[in-house]
């Protein structure tokens, strides 16, 4: 492992993200995103922080709420991830993908975190990524991913007796794990930081919120998305 700016990294990670904050800042993408994420939540008991890599979110998230779920499938992450939660009590870490479906899927790692992914093709329209101009360029200019077969869980099977606040970001297939938390979203209705920046999985992520479960879109900063339900919201 390598740190950098107080963040506990794996010694190959090419993503220099964590290279533009430090630790004691606590505010990842920059200064008012945490706050960008909280301020529409009602009660901060528990969040779940879905694809947290490094912890940069949980660590945030465990100095505001009284319990935190850390959702990393990425094997390689959670050693650093332990180091960079340390003395976050209150923060359980799951080495577990969360996604459309339970079982085993194909996840494809990359040096820098943001590139890899897991995309289960034939399922929910998993080529739409391949159709918009970011999935032909991905294809073509990085063919030499490793694919491994790691766990993944639906969050409709997690059975959590309350969530507050839902962020997820987890590389193109936020869409995946929206449709298998659909259940749990209708019956908790927690704010919802959403990463998305292809039209296509906006559209879908769009339909899912607003159309079927009632959400509204309140605001975005770049490719993060907020959505909120009007029955449980300060605002």
């Amino acid at each position: 492992m390598k740190n950098v700016n107080g963040w506990w990294l794996i010694d190959g990670e090419l993503d220099d993200g964590y290279s533009k904050f430090t630790k004691e800042k606590c505010d990842w993408q920059g200064e008012g995103f945490v706050n960008f994420c909280v301020e529409n939540v009602k009660e901060t008991v528990v969040a779940l922080d879905i694809g947290a890599c490094y912890g940069a979110m949980s660590y945030a998230f465990s100095h505001l709420f009284e319990t935190v779920h850390a959702f990393e499938i990425n094997p390689d992450f959670i050693e650093p991830l332990k180091k960079n939660l340390e003395g976050c009590d209150n923060v359980i870490i799951h080495n577990v993908g969360i996604g459309i479906e339970t079982g085993l899927i194909d996840f494809s790692a990359k040096d820098a975190g943001g590139l890899s992914r897991t995309l289960p093709e034939g399922n929910f329209s998993a080529e739409i990524f391949y159709r918009s101009n970011y999935g032909r360029y991905e294809r073509k200019h990085y063919p030499d991913f490793e694919t491994r077969k790691l766990p993944i869980k639906k969050l409709d099977d997690c059975e959590f007796e309350r969530i507050d606040l839902i962020k997820i970001d987890v590389e193109h297939a936020e869409a995946f794990t929206i449709y298998g938390a659909m259940e749990t979203i209708k019956k908790h209705k927690p704010v919802i930081i959403c990463e998305s920046g292809i039209r296509q999985y906006k559209d879908v992520i769009n339909f899912l919120l607003i159309d079927v479960l009632g959400y509204e879109r309140r605001r975005s900063r770049r490719f993060d998305h907020k959505y909120v339900h009007p029955e449980n919201s300060i605002n």
